[in-house]
């Protein structure tokens, strides 16, 4: 924990080598990291919430237009596996279209995928990301190789409990980053597919409306 890493570092740093306190440090930094990440998700879920009960601003966010989706996806994908060294492992191919969604919520949809992505699967083994317009939407499609999503994990994410009496068990449940991106693209008209087969990997696919009329910069 980084409590626990913490005090032992505070108590017996000077008995420590330079590695070890080093390897602490790391430890306490990643663990810090994921916390801050989960707080975010905390407090985007409940913007969420109070969006999705207000029809005027869900209006507001539909009417949005970004026109480099291509690019954005490609640049967070390779942040995320940077982030994990899986540089090598990481396959892109990405097309631009004036897409129906703002830049930060797909900024965040990829980061959560290609993080799931990169977690349930094994170094060496690739993470395939695509973005194109597919008819009318422009679709994203996230693929790995790894463990594998489960049948309850899909149902969960696709048919979540009400947060609002229950949102201590947000954080207990390794769906919340899926649910979070169920809930930004439902928020954008669009469209999550979920699929997996155990030890051969997950395939996640989301596709918004392309955008119509004039699109801003």
């Amino acid at each position: 924990s980084v409590l626990g890493n913490a005090g032992h570092l505070m108590a017996d740093a000077p008995h420590l080598a330079s590695d070890q306190i080093k390897a602490l440090a790391g430890t306490i930094f990643e663990a810090t990291q994921r916390l801050h990440r989960r707080i975010e998700n905390y407090l985007l879920f409940a913007q969420l919430e109070i969006i999705r009960m207000d029809p005027a601003r869900v209006i507001v966010l539909r009417n949005n237009c970004f026109q480099r989706p291509g690019s954005l996806i490609g640049q967070t994908a390779r942040e995320e596996a940077a982030r994990c060294g899986r540089q090598a492992d990481l396959m892109i191919t990405t097309a631009d279209a004036p897409v129906s969604v703002t830049r930060e919520n797909l900024a965040k949809i990829v980061q959560e995928l290609v993080d799931n992505a990169l977690k349930f699967s094994a170094t060496g083994t690739p993470v395939q990301v695509t973005g194109c317009a597919e008819g009318d939407t422009y679709a994203l499609h996230v693929t790995d190789c790894g463990s594998g999503i489960a049948e309850e994990t899909v149902h969960y994410v696709m048919n979540p409990p009400d947060f609002r009496t229950k949102v201590i068990t947000l954080h207990e449940h390794p769906g919340l980053g899926l649910i979070i991106v169920h809930h930004l693209v439902q928020a954008h008209k669009g469209h999550l597919a979920l699929s997996g087969t155990p030890d051969q990997g997950t395939h996640v696919c989301v596709a918004f409306p392309l955008h119509k009329g004039s699109c801003g910069p």
